[in-house]
Formats: structure tokens, sequence, C-alpha cells
């Protein structure tokens, strides 16, 4: 009979630690927990559940002691691979955790979360293709798991397979369709496609305050929001958003709120790096990098990124093509490129971007070596214009091909539009000076990263809607970059012999 009660109480013991867990009352949990196992140290459901405990309470090591003392007792089980596995790769030990998520396939067995899991995994890693094929089996295990068709989507969007991700996103909105995660997703793809009017109106989810994966909220400014109003007299506030190259692109429309919809005044919040660049756009009445409690006086604001969205539908939706950025003048003289009567033409590199950029490690190149193909096209300057981590590389250049070195002088982008002023062609990575030669009109070769193009660039162009002067490289999959770059020196030919000819 004392058993009997000894093992009822256990049990109720356990409930309480799952009530616990239902409202969310870890530390209390893992207190009981702990006391649970002095009791019953065997016990592979209280092991693996008191190493999720430790896991939420950011205890990684006490979580996977946890989990290692439960595999020792059950060799096979799964939650405690799993589990293992997760601990892996949030410590980014990205091998082990690929070992420990293909172990819970031995028993034949196949479960939803792992499938799922190891496809983040592999994602993460840039194998899209395998991530794919772990998503589908997710799937097929659990036709309705929505984390795995969303990453299945994503996937899919990382291999260019455009229609394919739209249509599974289509699927998960019918499901959900106020998903503002989803709906953000999907404003891109369209955009990337070219559907601008739909695409503009969706992208607004990118700051819905549902959206998990928002980069930013919007800020509370005392004035109405604008929505394509007439502003005949009115004074309108723009605030900038995202990186300096999307300030660069976007800034375009600042002109166009007053020359199409009539606006009286224009405040513009920018990045403090681009204020002297910006001083030259006419149309700014106020330029500003911030102030203090007392905000400027206005009728109406808006997030830069929302503004095309209402010129989306004009016989102009990117603008009259013309350069709407011009350096000073007064500076291009204490930027001035040597003249080498041999090399005649004066060709601007950048091949690096920003390191916090979440696809910079598609996006940058290894090195400036990367580029050393090209380093024999005769009657060429060279000019760096790398700013931050790459500078360096060509104030001690390892080649025969000299480089006047530039970027590592920059205090602001004026500076570079001085010195790209001066230049015949900008040969970047997508990287804010893209913009920059792109809004100057300056001819511009960018090349896009082999996964996570981003959605400017429209997808099957090797021109650019916004930027009439710039030519895409791009590569597939299964393209190396010194293919690209293979590529990239013989249309480089082509083009100094017409410069010359």
């Amino acid at each position: 009979m004392k058993k009997i009660q000894t093992a009822s109480n256990l049990n109720l013991q356990h409930q309480l630690v799952q009530q616990m867990i239902d409202r969310q009352q870890y530390p209390e949990a893992e207190k009981k927990l702990r006391g649970l196992l002095l009791l019953q140290p065997n016990h592979i459901d209280l092991l693996t559940v008191a190493a999720g405990i430790a896991k939420r309470l950011n205890k990684p090591d006490e979580a996977r002691r946890y989990y290692l003392r439960a595999l020792k007792i059950q060799p096979g089980n799964i939650i405690a691979l799993n589990g293992i596995g997760l601990l892996c790769y949030d410590a980014k030990d990205y091998e082990s955790a690929e070992k420990y998520y293909i172990e819970t396939f031995k028993s034949g067995e196949r479960y939803a979360v792992v499938h799922n899991n190891y496809a983040a995994l592999l994602r993460k890693q840039g194998r899209y293709n395998e991530a794919a094929t772990q998503y589908q089996m997710a799937l097929a295990v659990d036709p309705h798991y929505e984390e795995a068709a969303f990453g299945l989507a994503c996937s899919h969007i990382l291999l260019e397979q455009l229609n394919e991700a739209e249509h599974t996103l289509l699927e998960l909105l019918q499901k959900k369709p106020g998903n503002t995660r989803y709906l953000n997703t999907l404003a891109m793809l369209l955009l990337r496609k070219g559907n601008f009017v739909e695409g503009w109106a969706l992208y607004r989810a990118r700051y819905s305050p549902s959206n998990s994966e928002r980069a930013f909220s919007l800020p509370n400014y005392p004035y109405t929001y604008w929505d394509g109003e007439d502003l005949t007299g009115k004074t309108i506030l723009i605030q900038s958003e995202q990186g300096l190259g999307d300030e660069i692109q976007f800034c375009r429309y600042l002109s166009r709120l007053k020359h199409e919809k009539n606006a009286a005044r224009i405040i513009y919040v920018c990045s403090e790096s681009l204020v002297p660049l910006f001083s030259s756009i006419s149309e700014i009445d106020l330029l500003i990098s911030g102030w203090g409690e007392t905000a400027p006086e206005a009728d109406y604001w808006s997030i830069l990124l929302d503004l095309p969205l209402h010129f989306a539908t004009s016989p102009m939706p990117f603008g009259d093509n013309q350069p709407y950025i011009q350096a000073d003048p007064l500076m291009c003289p204490e930027w001035a490129i040597p003249t080498v009567s041999s090399l005649p033409l004066k060709v601007g590199v950048v091949w690096r971007g920003a390191a916090k950029h979440i696809n910079d490690r598609h996006r940058s190149l290894p090195s400036l070596s990367s580029l050393k193909p090209l380093w024999d096209r005769p009657n060429i300057q060279w000019v760096s214009l790398q700013k931050g981590p790459g500078e360096e590389e060509a104030l001690k250049p390892d080649r025969d091909q000299p480089i006047v070195a530039l970027g590592h002088k920059f205090t602001n982008y004026a500076d570079t539009a001085a010195a790209l002023e001066q230049l015949d062609l900008v040969i970047t990575v997508d990287t804010s000076v893209a913009h920059l030669a792109g809004a100057m009109g300056k001819p511009c070769w960018v090349i896009l990263p082999a996964a996570g193009i981003d959605w400017r660039w429209t997808f099957g162009r090797t021109d650019s809607l916004w930027y009439p002067n710039m030519r895409l490289f791009s590569r597939t999959q299964d393209e190396t970059l010194d293919e690209t770059i293979a590529g990239m020196n013989e249309e480089l030919e082509k083009w100094v012999q017409e410069q010359l000819s």
C-alpha cells in the first residue's frame, strides 16, 4: 500500500511540474524537478524536461548534462538527441549538431521537429538544396507544420526558385491571412519579381509590431502618417530606415514629394554620415540627423521606404532616370586621382560590405585578390574605394598592377562622391557605394551574391530598373566566384575597347 501511495504522490508531483511549466514558472519548476530526480534519477522524461527548463533559463551546460544522462540510460532517445543538437547549434558547433540530428534517424522513425531543426542548420551553412529536402521531409510527417513550410519557402527564395516560394507563402497566408512575417517575406519576393504595386503595399509588414522578425519599430511622431494625400501647403517629415544604401536609393522620392505631391516643405531625418552628401538635394528644406526633446513642426510624416508605394502606378515609378545626387565640385580637387598617360581609364573597386549585414558571407568577396584576374587588363588605373574592413589590403598591394587607395581616407559619403565623380567605372559588391554610383549616374557593375540576392535587383535581369547605368553580375548556385570574375573580365575587355575607340 505504501508503494502505491508513493507512486501516486510522485505522479502528482509530476503534474505540478507540468502546471508550473504551463504557467512559465521555470525557476519553480527547476527546483521541483531537482527534488524529483533525487527520488527518480533515471527517469527519462524528468531528465529531458529538466534539460529543457535549464535551456530556457539560459543554463546550456546544465541542460547538456541532463541530456547526456538521458542518452546514457537510453542512447537512442529522440528528445535528448534533438535537444543536445539544438544546444550545439546555439553554440555554433554545427558539426556536432548535425551528428546528433542524424543519430535520431537511425531508429527508422521520422520526427517533423528534428527534420525542421536539421533543415535550419543546413540553411545556416548555405546548404540550401539539402535544407529544402529536410523541410519537405518534415512536412511529409506533419503537413500542417507551419514553421517547416515557411523554412521551405525561404530556402526556395535562396535557391532563386521564386514561383515555388510564392506558392508556399500563399498557402500559409490562406491559413493565417494576417501573419506579418509571411506577408513581409511575400512582399520582398513580389518586389524581386517586379510586382511593385502589390509588393510595396505588403512591405509595410516589415515594421508591424506583430512581425517577430521586424528589423525596427516605427518611431512615435506627433504627426499624421502620410498615406498619399495631396501635400499642398503642408510640411512632411521623412524618417530614414535600414541601411545607408537604402537611404541613397530612396531619397530620390524626396524631390517627388514637392514636384508631384506639392509639398510645401520637406524635413528629412537621415544618418549622420549622409548629411553632407544630401545637402546637395535642393528640395530638402531641413536636413537633420536627430534633435532634442522638441520635434520640428510638421503636418505629416512617413518612413522612407513607404514612399515608393505612392508612385508605383505613376508613369515613372522609379523616377526619371536622371542623376539625383551630385558631388560637391569644391571637394573634387581634394580627391583628385593621379593621371597616368599609359592608364587613361579609372575604375574604382569595392570588395567588401559591412560585416554585420545579414548576408555578408555571401555578399562580400574573400579579399581584394579575388579580383586579381582583372588587374592584367591594360589601360586601367585601379582605385580602391574600400572603407572599413578590407581597406588595409589596398594599402599593401601584393600585385604588379598599382592601385590608388582612397577609401581609408573617407570620412563621409560626400568624400566618396567626390572620388566617384572622377571615375569612368565602378566595380563593387552589393553595398552602399553601388547605390551612390547609381544615384550619380556613374557606370557601375555590381557583383551580386550567389544566394540571398536582395529584392531590389529584379529577378532575371542583368540591368537595374533603379539605375540606368548599372549592370548586374550574378551567379548560379553551381557557379564559382572565379567563373563570375572571369566572365566579368571578358566584359571588361569589351568595355575598355569601347571607351578607347
